[in-house]
């Protein structure tokens, strides 16, 4: 039976160390940075230029922008024989990260960044706040949403909180008060890389200037523009095993980070310009 049970946990560990994220945000129409958890390392993209290490020995999926204005990003590794995950913030000009919260705080691999600096993720059904050791629900509503398991974040021009339960994404006010934007379906792609279940889940959230969303959805190797009648419309066709996970936009340029199926491999970048043309910005080369 401990044979057994130490085989599953080696596989899950083999299967998480290589699972791919959410981990871009744009910081010009020419430059990303990238968490890449094959090389642990986050990388600084920009045209024309060899990708930077920005910082090294990283093992980060997620990362986001907060309305506090800073970078946040998380890790995620072995820990006492469980696996755990913990935010940091990110100071690109030092090269460094801080960590603003522990793994036993935070628990999830998915976050928000508040005005005010405070985590915002799931803690059971509903969405928490946390600063300063403290936990409070995420609005006054303190409405229990009965959420699955939140997978992307990602905040809209007006300060509503944008997030993937899978593969429904609901928007929420400063009130609490709760739309759904979509409801995605689809039959999951064999192999079903990332993901056991037959459900398509979102990786990565983005609001492009218009203010409609960018999901990307790996499990159907699909990244989808929703308008706000909710209408689901594909931006990009993907490209042999490449699948989309992260999204990030800045002014009328749509960054992809993207992960190979058939591969443990870093991820690479794919640019959408505003005027169609699609550019492929060089991978992190491997480390020796």
């Amino acid at each position: 039976m401990r044979t057994i049970l130490s085989l599953l946990i080696l596989n899950f560990a083999v299967g998480v160390s290589a699972h791919p994220g959410g981990g871009i945000v744009a910081l010009s129409e020419d430059s990303a940075l990238v968490a890449d958890p094959t090389e642990n390392f986050i990388w600084l993209m920009q045209k024309g230029q060899e990708p930077k290490k920005v910082v090294s020995k990283f093992h980060g999926h997620w990362m986001t922008r907060g309305l506090d204005g800073n970078l946040y990003v998380e890790a995620f590794g072995e820990r006492g024989g469980a696996w755990a995950t913990a935010a940091f913030r990110l100071d690109v000009s030092a090269g460094k990260v801080k960590q603003v919260a522990d793994h036993d705080e935070l628990g999830v691999m998915v976050f928000a960044v508040d005005r005010d600096g405070s985590l915002v993720f799931q803690r059971g059904g509903r969405l928490v706040s946390r600063k300063n050791g403290k936990e409070v629900p995420f609005t006054s509503a303190g409405e229990d949403l009965k959420l699955g398991e939140v997978t992307a974040y990602v905040w809209s021009a007006e300060g509503d909180l944008i997030f993937a339960d899978r593969n429904r994404i609901r928007r929420m006010d400063s009130k609490g008060v709760t739309r759904l934007v979509a409801d995605i379906e689809g039959k999951v792609l064999e192999p079903k890389i990332w993901n056991t279940a037959d459900v398509p889940i979102v990786f990565g959230l983005a609001v492009d200037k218009g203010g409609d969303v960018l999901a990307t959805v790996p499990h159907l190797a699909k990244v989808y523009l929703i308008g706000k009648d909710g209408g689901l419309k594909e931006v990009i066709c993907n490209e042999g095993s490449w699948r989309a996970t992260g999204v990030s936009v800045f002014g009328d340029t749509i960054f992809l980070m993207e992960s190979d199926s058939r591969a443990s491999t870093s991820p690479r970048v794919r640019v959408l310009r505003g005027d169609g043309g699609i550019e492929t910005l060089m991978l992190p080369p491997r480390v020796k």
